[in-house]
């Protein structure tokens, strides 16, 4: 990686796997129009199943 840059995570929370897609490419366009970062997007989603403890396991 190019150090100068800064690296930006986005990772969605539990439930909310199903609608990822939507908020999340949009948050990551906007972040890269106003910067130049990296921009990586996490996908949990067969680790965050319910229960609760399931997903805070993952």
């Amino acid at each position: 990686l190019d150090i100068p840059h800064r690296t930006v995570f986005i990772i969605h929370g539990i439930i909310d796997s199903k609608y990822y897609g939507k908020w999340m490419k949009s948050l990551k366009d906007h972040i890269l129009l106003s910067n130049d970062f990296y921009v990586i997007i996490v996908d949990w989603s067969k680790g965050d199943a319910l229960p609760y403890t399931t997903a805070a396991a993952n």
